[in-house]
């Protein structure tokens, strides 16, 4: 039949066939699907833990009845379930707008809140809710401790689950949570008690399996046992992502490759699309040395989530393999910022720092995990005990390393701890024979490095040339070995082996910045500032996102008398590359106080305050900052935050102490001493500075009460000596003073410091012949005591012995070429005499200690007295800019203008200080040089 015929043909149909024909249509555009049979059949999918197929069908039957209540709310479980929490969030939300029961409906609106990230929602929204059923207000409050732990509101979150518990005692959700919280306290056993009656309770709970699989893993034991007990959680819920990462955790751990490619595979086909997949892909290409593609996934995974620590811990991982010291410390700063209890970034960041040098920045690092209440970690130990070696505090790296030595006691590094234990307590024979030994066995690097250690500790540097040769031998094209022959090399003074082992480690390992800054450090030691900062610029050129290049380029050019804006330039620039570094922001704070540019300095420090808000260092520059700029009780009140942020430290009580006593405030500074003396008993500056305080309130007995003490709790340590010498002095009572120093000489294996104050104690009481044969007895025992030499060199220069004066000072240089003070002194006493090489130490002097207006004083002088006077007039310029308020400063600078001719800077000085009137007490002079304009 053509079209034509149809046509024609429903023409001839009668009209009450149209008719029926058209009822017929109505009906079948009426009929569509089911929506009981669509819900039931979403209800079947979910049974299954077909998420995603039961979400079609509750939109179809949505979309038939969209005034559902019912229907929304088994909409939102099935969104929650596929792994959208946003989209079932909202539709959780209408279905309690639309008269759901609150009873089913608000706990997963507030399990959807919190996987969707609005814990700060969640908690704003039901943390007053109370629900008719107990299970479902358990359910609740657990979900809000959730909330509350991911706000840091430890407490309440804590409460959260006691209320949970008290609606529903032994509800496995509230009881996993507390074992977690418990566990992170350190009582793995309560914690697995907590976690296997939550599994009692809920057998098919898979954050209880989890839980039970992260306790088995923190033993290498039970690892095996951990990967099952995280395979019973994916049983109970097959598409759950934690289970799924801890197992690639494990795997890694196990470098089982095929392992993590199998876990890899498992989850793209339980969850397709998840970001967790593109994780695992970046972390299999960690694995299989692919770094370049690693950090290909990294980067876009940073995009979707920047803060989030696991992607920052991987990404500084990758950046740590490419030789990136610097982005991987900054990775790793900003995983530890995202979740401080993050524990592998932390580890991970005090790596990196003792690689670029910064063993003083690793002990802060690691302080949550090596305070006495924090869960024992062998490996933060050890790292803490490298580090406080590197800083020259063995006392407190043997305290790290027995820790450590308790938890792993048949390990490499355990075994070298007890070795460096026993050094510590005297027995060097068997300490270094066992050191050696450990380094010989297997090639060990950590033994090697350790015995290192040990011999620059006392000062062997021969025999930590042999050792750290051995160790470079076993391991050549290690970067870090031959960094550390050059920081041996330059110990002993042989510069050119030094620079040669920093150059080898920079061949292997071109980004290694500690070498790099320790051939700068050379050149300049060597008077080639212009090679050390053509190094430093390199440095800065090859990783511009480098801050600790910008900081050592800034402090060089600081050292050279560049101008303030200059040197902030460079730090602003350093600041800009890494603003989650303290370290730039508290170099500029210094550099500002020292110009006296309260008002910048103010600035700095506050801006570095907000940004890194619970940073010791950043708060202590904050509030010294407030000091110099006269605001006493903002700093008071930094002072208190600063106490607040780690109740482990004493110091933080100190500077707070140090405030109130400058405010006037001595019994409230006495109060904070005594703080910091419960917090920390061993803290000495505190208890010197509560023996200052109450002698200074007029309490001396109290203060020698303490100092007794000190002696009776340790009679081997200098301090309680040390403190009631002072006060006897104080009391005028100097035999007194003396023969209690002579007590502690004697008890405290002879201590120098000891020795400077019996013989201070004696020219301070004018027995100065006998002062001088204590000083000729104690040098004999111990010559190279530059601070003796030192002290007697300053003492020759008051009772105006200038050949005496040089004398000692040259000794004094001769012990420590570093002396800074004993460089300027020599450099004074040689120049006043008209004797050749003022000028070379005065320079080296300033080289050490920069902008400080009294030693460029003295090389101003040096420079004159050689004949360099343009030379010497612009130094004192510098000197006065550097010290505006140092008058006599400015009179030594009117000398120098004569000299060289420049009357008007002269008569702009002289007029200056003839305006200070008596103020300024040597007006004749100003008044003999004004007659010579």
């Amino acid at each position: 039949m053509t079209s034509t015929q149809r046509n024609l043909s429903l023409g001839t149909v009668s009209g009450r066939s149209v008719a029926a024909l058209a009822v017929l249509l109505a009906l079948a555009a009426c009929s569509g699907p089911d929506p009981a049979a669509e819900i039931a059949a979403g209800k079947a999918d979910l049974s299954r833990q077909d998420a995603r197929s039961a979400v079609v069908r509750f939109k179809t039957a949505i979309q038939a009845e969209p005034n559902s209540a019912e229907t929304r709310y088994l909409l939102g479980t099935a969104l929650l379930q596929s792994g959208d929490p946003v989209g079932a969030s909202v539709e959780l939300q209408r279905a309690l707008d639309q008269g759901f029961d609150p009873s089913r409906a608000t706990p997963d609106l507030a399990l959807a809140l919190l996987e969707s990230g609005q814990a700060r929602k969640l908690a704003d929204q039901f943390a007053t809710t109370t629900l008719p059923d107990a299970t479902a207000q358990a359910a609740l409050k657990s979900r809000l401790a959730s909330a509350w732990l991911a706000l840091d509101e430890r407490e309440k979150s804590a409460d959260a689950v006691e209320a949970a518990l008290k609606a529903s005692p032994g509800f496995p959700m509230a009881l996993v949570l507390k074992s977690r919280a418990v566990a992170t306290k350190g009582d793995l056993g309560q914690a697995g008690n907590l976690v296997d009656q939550a599994l009692a309770n809920g057998p098919k709970l898979p954050e209880a399996w989890h839980l039970k699989g992260e306790l088995l893993a923190l033993s290498p034991n039970t690892r095996e046992q951990a990967a099952a007990m995280q395979r019973k959680a994916i049983e109970a819920r097959k598409d759950f992502v934690p289970a799924y990462a801890a197992l690639m955790n494990l795997k890694i751990q196990a470098n089982d490759l095929p392992g993590a490619q199998q876990v890899a595979a498992e989850l793209r086909a339980a969850r397709p699309g998840h970001p967790q997949s593109r994780f695992f892909d970046a972390q299999l290409a960690f694995m299989a040395g692919d770094f370049a593609k690693a950090q290909e996934q990294a980067q876009l995974l940073l995009q979707g989530s920047p803060d989030h620590p696991g992607v920052l811990q991987l990404a500084g991982a990758i950046e740590g393999e490419n030789g990136s010291l610097v982005r991987a410390a900054a990775y790793f700063s900003k995983s530890v910022q995202s979740d401080p209890l993050f524990a592998l970034s932390r580890i991970s960041l005090a790596k990196t720092q003792l690689r670029l040098g910064q063993a003083n920045r690793v002990l802060v690092t690691l302080r949550p995990l090596v305070a006495e209440d924090a869960r024992p970690d062998a490996e933060a130990l050890s790292l803490a005990g490298g580090a406080a070696l590197r800083l020259g505090d063995p006392a407190s790296a043997e305290a790290f390393f027995k820790r450590a030595a308790a938890i792993r006691p048949d390990d490499q590094e355990t075994l070298t701890a007890i070795a460096l234990a026993q050094l510590a307590k005297g027995d060097a024979t068997a300490a270094l024979s066992r050191l050696e030994t450990l380094s010989d066995a297997g090639r060990q690097t950590y033994a090697g490095m350790a015995l290192v250690s040990a011999r620059v500790t006392r000062r062997e540097f021969d025999k930590a040339l042999e050792a750290v040769q051995a160790l470079q031998a076993a391991n050549p094209q290690d970067a870090e070995v031959l960094e550390l022959m050059g920081r041996v090399q330059t110990m002993r003074r042989d510069y050119p082996a030094a620079r040669s082992a920093f150059e080898q480690a920079l061949k292997i390992q071109p980004t290694l910045f500690a070498a790099t800054a320790s051939l700068a450090a050379i050149e300049t030691l060597q008077r080639k500032p212009e090679a050390a900062e053509q190094l430093l610029r390199a440095a800065v050129e090859s990783d511009p996102r480098n801050h600790l290049a910008y900081m050592a380029l800034a402090q060089l050019k600081s050292r050279s008398g560049a101008d303030v804006a200059e040197v902030r330039a460079l730090l602003d620039q350093g600041i800009k590359v890494s603003p989650s570094e303290a370290g730039p922001r508290l170099q500029l704070v210094e550099v500002l106080l020292r110009s006296r540019q309260w008002d910048a300095a103010m600035q700095v420090a506050q801006e570095a305050a907000s940004v890194l808000p619970d940073d010791l260092e950043v708060q202590d520059a904050l509030g010294r900052t407030q000091i110099q700029a006269g605001r006493v009780e903002q700093a008071i009140s930094t002072f208190r935050r600063m106490t607040g942020l780690d109740e482990r430290s004493g110091k933080a009580h100190v500077r707070l102490a140090d405030v109130l006593r400058a405010s006037g405030d001595l019994q409230r500074s006495t109060d904070s001493l005594r703080r910091a003396l419960e917090i920390e008993p061993d803290l000495e500056i505190a208890r010197t500075r509560l023996v200052e305080t109450l002698i200074a309130d007029g309490k001396p007995q109290e203060a020698l009460a303490i100092a007794k003490r000190s002696q009776s709790v340790d009679p081997t340590s200098v301090m309680g000596y040390l403190l009631e010498g002072a006060i006897q002095r104080r009391l005028r009572k100097p035999d007194e003073a003396v023969a209690v120093y002579r007590t502690g000489l004697a008890r405290a294996d002879y201590k120098p410091v000891i020795a400077l104050e019996i013989y201070r104690t004696l020219y301070e009481s004018k027995k100065a012949s006998e002062a001088e044969r204590f000083a000729d007895d104690w040098l004999k025992r111990t010559p190279d005591h530059a601070a003796f030499h030192y002290e007697r060199g300053v003492k020759a220069v008051f009772e105006q012995e200038t050949e005496a004066a040089e004398r000692h000072f040259a000794k004094a240089v001769q012990a420590a070429p570093n002396h800074a003070m004993a460089l300027n002194n020599l450099a004074w006493v040689l120049a006043g005499q008209g004797k050749p090489g003022a000028v070379a130490y005065a320079r080296r002097a300033v080289e050490l200690l920069p902008n400080q207006a009294a030693l460029m004083d003295t090389l101003a002088m040096a420079l004159a007295a050689d004949g360099q006077l343009p030379q010497a007039l612009e130094v004192q310029k510098n000197a006065a800019e550097v010290a505006p308020n140092d008058n006599g400063v400015r009179l030594n600078l009117a000398r120098l203008a004569l000299q060289a001719d420049d009357k008007q800077l002269a008569r702009q000085e002289l007029d200056r200080l003839a305006a200070l009137g008596p103020a300024f007490g040597f007006q004749n002079e100003v008044s003999k040089l004004m007659k010579r304009l």
